[in-house]
Order: C-alpha cells, then structure tokens, then sequence
C-alpha cells in the first residue's frame, strides 16, 4: 500500500516536518543547488512527499519569509549584532521576542548565520580556530614556524571576502603548517573548517578526524564534525559528535542546540518509521 495515498485528514504527517527541516536548511540561502536538489530528492522518495507536497511546503517558507513578525525579528537580531557580539541581558530579550513571534529554533539559527555573514563576524560558538582569531595579535614574520602560517591562514580567512580563491590562500597557509608540524591539530581543524566552507566535505570531515585524534578533547572539531553530519543527514553521528563536545565543554551553548534539534528530528523520524509500519499493515 502506498503511503502517499494512505494520508490522516485531521493532523500533518510527521514526515511533512522533517521534510521542511530539510528544505528550509537547503533555501536559506534564497537558491537550492543541484546537489541540495538531489539530496532533497533522496529525501522525498525515503519519506514518500509527493511533488505538490514539496511545492506547497517551499511555499510556505517563502512566504514566512515575507512574515512581519520574521521581518521584525532580522531587524531586532541584526541591531543587536552590529558590535559582533550578544550579552545575557541581549539574548534573554532575544528568547522572548523568539517565543513571542513564534521563530523557530531553525529559523533563529539561519537568520543569525545570515546576519553574522552579512556583516562579515565569525560563526557565533566556534571558540578556536578560524573563527577565534585575536585580530589584535600579532605574530612574527617565521616562514618556518607552523604557528605563522596557522594564524595567517585564520587572518587570510577572518578579513577577506571569504570566496573561494580567498579559501584556497587560507587551505595554503594551512598546509604549510602542516608540512613544518604535522601534528597541529588547530591547522588540521581550521583546514576542516575552510573546505567545508567551499563544500569539500569529505575532505574537511578527514582534516577533523585528524584533528581529533591529535588532540580528542578538542571541542572545536568535535562541533564542527557535528555540524557538517547534521547537514548531510548523518543525524545518530551528528549528536554523538555534540554528546562529545557536552561531555568536554558541558556550557556549550551551540551544541546544546543543536543536540535538542536533532532530537526532535530523530524523535520525528523514529514517529514516521511507526506510522509508516502500521499503515503498511493494514
């Protein structure tokens, strides 16, 4: 029996939730690529959502998008940002602005990665690497010291446009680095970090596994690891990855989030497995 055909009229399939956390992670940029396109695709066909479903749900995201209230929350976030970072008192305004309006975990979450990209600040949690780069220090000029060529690479990175060619320029320092010392776990972590950025992943989630046996108490690469599993659908070694940093850095805001999202997610795919078996029953 096909489930598609088999739908509850009073309630929305659990299926359809998942599916719109995927495609609102995949839009959040205003564009789905050809390899989003597919792994959608993949998505579609495992939870049985038919094209008008797929349709109906990238609707409603574009027009939450247009949502006063989502409008109105961008322009309170953005506000509070604009000196690169948000105090207790900031994020306990934020909280219940959030719950008020109605914004989601999700939704939060990309608004705030847009902004912090928008006016060029680092990816709020990562607290090493790339993105905790002191643009006060300075180090000295030593072509043959690896902690030059690291911090160059976080500096080419942190200052510049973040486009491609500036990522092959920082993945360049970094591998200078590792070529005088091939045991620094922060180049291995923050050339992780940079291909992913440019969507080389497999090759990032080897520089983190690196990283990480260098130095396994290293919550960067554990976050970060996590992060990049979570956006391939990795949901079960995601949140180990999160489990791992909470168990380093119990206070880690990031990975908490995280952890409490991909728990719904699994609890809501676990739900969907269950219908799906007691439909194809009957």
């Amino acid at each position: 029996m096909n489930m598609a055909q088999v739908q509850p009229t009073d309630e929305r399939r659990p299926e359809i939730d998942i599916y719109k956390t995927a495609l609102m992670q995949a839009w959040s940029d205003g564009t789905i690529t050809e390899e989003e396109e597919s792994m959608l695709a993949s998505l579609r066909e495992s939870l049985e959502i038919t094209a008008e479903e797929h349709d109906r749900l990238l609707n409603e995201i574009r027009e939450r998008e247009r949502d006063p209230a989502l409008i109105a929350y961008k322009l309170t976030l953005e506000q509070v940002l604009a000196d690169g970072e948000i105090t207790p008192k900031e994020q306990a305004i934020l909280n219940a602005l959030q719950e008020k309006l109605n914004i989601t975990e999700l939704e939060h979450k990309q608004i705030e990665e847009e902004i912090r990209y928008k006016l060029g600040l680092p990816e709020d949690g990562l607290d090493y690497g790339v993105t905790g780069l002191d643009r006060t220090k300075s180090v000295e000029v030593d072509e043959n010291d690896a902690h030059y060529w690291n911090h160059l690479g976080e500096r080419i990175w942190a200052e510049s446009s973040q486009t491609d060619s500036d990522a092959e320029r920082a993945i360049e320092c970094f591998d200078k680095a590792i070529a005088l010392e091939p045991l620094n776990y922060l180049a291995w972590a923050n050339k992780g970090f940079i291909l992913k950025q440019v969507n080389r992943t497999e090759d990032a989630l080897m520089c983190y596994d690196r990283a990480i046996m260098l130095k396994p108490e290293y919550p960067n690469a554990w976050y970060n690891k996590g992060v990049l599993l979570g956006s391939k659908g990795n949901l079960n070694e995601a949140k180990e990855c999160f489990d791992k940093v909470l168990e380093i850095d119990p206070g880690h805001s990031l990975a908490l989030k995280h952890k409490k999202i991909l728990e719904d997610l699994l609890a809501r795919r676990q739900s969907t497995i269950v219908r799906v078996r007691k439909v194809r029953q009957k």
